[in-house]
């Protein structure tokens, strides 16, 4: 089987914090390239480690739950944020809702109050 273009294209790629507490196989869905640093689920910064051992795997199905890089029309990331912030603009999270936290950031007055589709 054939690689693609990309070097780390459909790959099952291998990332850790730098304490080494946090672990996590993603999988590059598609012939691009990928950030060598990520943030964790938990938000914790994560390196690609280990590149001589990524596993070539182009028809890869990723268990539920599974974090994958795809690519995403700019559209598709709209629709999504909107979704999120409609979502979580007055919700409270025990930290204040998103539009609190939206209402200290300049420009924050040009920002419109989503309406749910």
């Amino acid at each position: 089987m054939t690689e693609g273009k990309q070097a780390e294209g459909f790959k099952l790629m291998h990332y850790v914090s730098k304490d080494g507490e946090e672990h996590e196989i993603l999988w590059n869905s598609r012939d691009g390239i990928t950030p060598f640093v990520i943030s964790s689920r938990g938000g914790v910064e994560m390196s690609h480690v280990d590149w001589p051992h990524d596993v070539y795997a182009p028809f890869f199905v990723p268990p539920v739950g599974m974090r994958i890089f795809v690519d995403l029309t700019l559209e598709k990331a709209m629709e999504y944020r909107t979704e999120y912030v409609a979502k979580w603009w007055n919700r409270d999270t025990g930290v204040g809702t998103l539009a609190d936290h939206v209402r200290g950031w300049d420009g924050a007055d040009q920002v419109e109050r989503p309406r749910p589709s």
